[in-house]
């Protein structure tokens, strides 16, 4: 038999499909058992020990899930004034490579780091 001619596939598919059927049937028949009689399943009661009684329950606000908070520092070293400008700031990331997006009265949000020109004629310290 060439690679041209191809393989008779009837047969294996035949014989895959009975087999197939085979163990749905026997699947089918043992689910029926379960349904019928059931299963058992032992049944041991757990002991209950109170061991100690808190004051209260812990409140949510109580949970540390990602540690204590600390206090934020922006390294300003004293209160910026506020700009008269039409300007809203929308964010801010600090460090050494920092920025700001800043949002003007337009709507146009732009991202500014220090010393930039911000629109209205003011830069960012």
């Amino acid at each position: 038999m060439s690679f041209e001619q191809g393989m008779n596939w009837e047969v294996p598919t035949r014989v895959g499909g009975w087999l197939l059927a085979f163990a749905c049937a026997v699947l089918l028949v043992r689910i029926g058992i379960v349904l019928v009689d059931g299963v058992e399943v032992g049944f041991e009661p757990i002991p209950l020990s109170i061991s100690a009684q808190t004051d209260r329950p812990a409140l949510v606000s109580d949970w540390s899930m990602f540690g204590q908070p600390t206090d934020v520092d922006y390294g300003f070293a004293e209160v910026v004034p506020a700009t008269p400008l039409a300007l809203r700031l929308r964010g801010v990331v600090t460090g050494e490579r920092g920025y700001a997006i800043i949002m003007d009265a337009e709507g146009r949000e732009g991202v500014y780091r220090v010393d930039d020109p911000v629109p209205g004629g003011a830069s960012v310290i």
